[in-house]
């Protein structure tokens, strides 16, 4: 959202399908925190969405969530 927001407000009557991400970074709930850590340094992003097995969200990494275990 945040650079959609650059070009204006415009995009807030589009679907979500017209503004979404098609094939986003994921990482599995069984992934090592170092592991996390390398696909967000490696892809200059902030968040990314943790999956199961089955690739059903199950919640969202945070680069904040580094510092909390003192990464």
């Amino acid at each position: 959202m945040r650079r959609l927001l650059r070009e204006g407000t415009s995009f807030l009557c589009k679907t979500i399908k017209e503004v979404m991400t098609p094939f986003p970074k994921v990482i599995n709930n069984r992934c090592l925190v170092e592991e996390a850590y390398k696909i967000l340094r490696e892809n200059k992003i902030d968040q990314i969405p943790v999956v199961n097995d089955f690739h059903t969200p199950v919640g969202i990494f945070d680069v904040q969530d580094l510092l909390e275990v003192r990464f």
